[in-house]
């Protein structure tokens, strides 16, 4: 069994490091960067990425190391040049510095995203609100999108499962969150409504609603992202969560004009499209004066 020979050592050197390092690497190092380490601080992906790092970063590199190893000594031992066998150590240093390089990021992307999991933190508890108003059947949430909004939103939305359109009103905050609670609102097909301001990471949850209405004195902004100085890392960067988001807006019936133009703007500035703008691109179904706004077929408020 292939499995077990490089285990116990029976590969030649040259298919122990060539196959089983540095392809077997660069096969993990390259499923992690384009799909695990994008979602690693998603709502839902955490535990997979998780096992992910146990399985590819503890099991698979042991298999790795190990089997290298053995080979080196049966080729010491088989009088083969000294100078391979060091190449060979030399690549396996190599190898776990380039792992640990890209596991960074997807370990921070999990630690930030554990922060507000068990429970608020005091910081947290004060960068939104969100509840429930019984008389719209309305959710409603304002402030910035923090850590923990994905899983308060879904308890509020079991809670009240009656409810019908979620009401914003936030400046932007944590995109992961953002997705995350995008994904509740498209689960429980519910309309999304800003009556005031609705900015940059805000956008994504707006873009999930089934109709989106804008109030008179409404407004969506846009702009391109930035991370936090510790969300940096060589392989989480802007332009690829701007593709992604870009991607879902699309999905959510944006032309594509208007998403050519939406992360045109630097992170500190802000693009605020006019109604007509915003009706013309797909992002907004109708402007309304303002409450009560509409209600869902067949339902009466």
């Amino acid at each position: 069994m292939y499995i077990l020979a490089h285990w116990q050592g029976r590969h030649s050197l040259r298919t122990a490091f060539w196959w089983n390092l540095v392809a077997v690497s660069v096969l993990v190092n390259l499923v992690e960067i384009t799909l695990v380490q994008p979602r690693a601080g998603s709502a839902g992906f955490v535990s997979v990425a998780a096992a992910y790092l146990l399985v590819a970063r503890g099991l698979v590199f042991a298999w790795q190391a190990v089997g290298l190893v053995r080979s080196c000594e049966r080729s010491l031992r088989d009088h083969l040049d000294g100078g391979w066998v060091t190449g060979a150590y030399a690549g396996l240093v190599a190898s776990v510095v380039i792992g640990l390089t890209v596991s960074f990021g997807t370990f921070q992307s999990l630690v930030i995203s554990a922060r507000g999991r068990p429970a608020p933190l005091a910081s947290d508890a004060s960068s939104y609100t969100l509840g429930y108003d019984r008389t719209s059947g309305s959710i409603r949430l304002s402030g910035v999108l923090d850590h923990g909004l994905t899983r308060d939103l879904r308890a509020l939305l079991a809670a009240h499962p009656a409810a019908h359109r979620i009401v914003l009103n936030s400046p932007g905050g944590q995109i992961f969150e953002a997705r995350g609670a995008a994904r509740e609102v498209m689960r429980s097909r519910l309309d999304a409504y800003v009556a005031h301001r609705c900015e940059s990471a805000c956008t994504t949850v707006f873009m999930a609603g089934e109709r989106r209405y804008l109030g008179r004195h409404g407004r969506l902004g846009f702009h391109g992202y930035r991370f936090e100085a510790r969300q940096e890392n060589p392989f989480m960067n802007a332009a690829r969560e701007q593709d992604e988001d870009r991607r879902f807006f699309r999905e959510r019936g944006m032309t594509e004009a208007f998403a050519a133009r939406i992360f045109s703007v630097a992170p500190s500035g802000l693009w605020v499209p006019e109604p007509r703008v915003l009706i013309a691109g797909g992002v907004v179904h109708e402007v309304v004066p303002g409450p009560p706004y509409p209600s869902p077929k067949g339902s009466s408020e």
